[in-house]
């Protein structure tokens, strides 16, 4: 009796399991594992290639006086119990280290500021002691170039977007300023740089230079190393080798130079300026003429002088008198025209357009063509310095 109460209470137990077996819902999957964090991480649509994370990467902080020496920064990524890792030294001697949450990607030095950009897109500016000098910055996307100079600090996503901030002052310069259109027709971007004042500058594979201008709003070409004119002039002023600190453009030059074009678009132009000295001149002029406009924006007064004075050797000897004139009635400033002989002459980068007049007018003297216009404009410079000595 006791038995068959088991048995029969066993065969109802496997009914009821089996009804439910077959009218219940399945049980939910176990959730899926995180996902492995990446080196770095990138965005559709990137125009740029992202920086990837290094095993290392080193970056010297300059000395900043007796005090403040010379420091070598390393950043490991997974290093000791695979953790990224900010080391400090001078020479051989620890100084300190901290951590990261994430690899770093770049290590720039700005004045007294070491910078990091890692892997999940943040900058951290940290002092000379490795303190912390403020949160964390978020970039606007997958970070593709940085530079450092000075204070300022360069960014460019690889969405081909620009951004620049002050970080003595912690405050943002250009704010992701659209460099996209730069890169048409297959152009890369090849480096970037800052100018003494914190004006961002790109490098691209097309063999051309862009300033970006906060007062206009957009980028201005200042060097092209594939204009006709680059190769036609034969009266460039002598560039140094290796351009030293305040030769802006020479900078750019040798960097454009480097890229070396397969294809030259001034090819063309080249072949028919050849069988044409006048249209050889006239390109050689425009570049020239570039050149000067380009140390003008780029804040270099020495390199002003030293092109400005290889367009005025080259206007003269091809006769250009309206070019000429337009040049010095610039320099001399508003003792033309019935100005004021005292008012102030024309200023370029803090150089006297007067001073610099007096230094190129008699390069026109052995053109018999342009003596009526230096005759003109030595009587106006004369009467200028007479007004101004008494």
């Amino acid at each position: 009796m006791y038995s068959f109460n088991v048995k029969r209470r066993a065969s109802t137990d496997l009914r009821v399991a089996s009804k439910r077996l077959h009218t219940s819902p399945p049980p939910a999957p176990p959730p899926a594992p995180p996902p492995a964090v990446s080196a770095t991480y990138t965005a559709p649509g990137a125009i740029v290639a992202p920086l990837a994370a290094a095993g290392r990467l080193t970056a010297v902080l300059p000395a900043a006086g007796p005090e403040l020496p010379e420091l070598q920064l390393e950043a490991e990524h997974g290093g000791t119990a695979g953790l990224h890792l900010l080391t400090c030294r001078q020479g051989a001697e620890f100084r300190w280290r901290t951590v990261l949450s994430s690899p770093a990607v770049a290590l720039r030095c700005c004045e007294e500021r070491c910078l990091a950009w890692t892997a999940d897109g943040s900058l951290l500016c940290l002092s000379r002691a490795g303190r912390l000098l403020l949160p964390p910055l978020a970039m606007p996307g997958p970070v593709a170039r940085v530079a450092a100079r000075g204070r300022h600090v360069l960014v460019v996503t690889c969405a081909a977007e620009v951004s620049t901030w002050d970080v003595r002052a912690v405050a943002a310069r250009v704010r992701r300023e659209p460099a996209a259109h730069l890169l048409r027709g297959g152009a890369r971007l090849t480096g970037c740089t800052l100018t003494e004042d914190g004006r961002p500058v790109l490098v691209v594979s097309s063999g051309r230079a862009y300033l970006y201008s906060e007062t206009m709003a957009g980028w201005q070409l200042v060097t092209d190393g594939r204009a006709p004119g680059a190769a036609l002039s034969e009266v460039q002023p002598q560039l140094p080798a290796a351009p030293a600190s305040g030769q802006a453009l020479a900078v750019l030059m040798a960097q454009v130079r480097r890229l070396r074009p397969a294809a030259p678009a001034a090819a063309p132009a080249l072949a028919a300026a050849a069988a044409d000295p006048q249209l050889a001149a006239d390109a050689a002029a425009s570049f020239l003429d570039s050149q000067v406009a380009a140390a003008v924006a780029l804040g270099s007064p020495g390199e002003y002088s030293l092109w400005l004075a290889a367009l005025f050797r080259q206007l003269a000897s091809c006769g250009d008198e309206a070019r000429l004139r337009d040049l010095c009635e610039r320099l001399l400033g508003p003792a033309h025209s019935g100005a004021s002989l005292s008012a102030s002459p024309t200023a370029e980068l803090g150089l006297d357009g007067r001073t610099l007049l007096k230094e190129l007018l008699p390069l026109l003297v052995s053109h018999l063509s342009l003596q009526r216009l230096y005759t003109e404009i030595k009587d106006q410079l004369d009467c200028v310095e007479l007004a101004d000595s008494i």
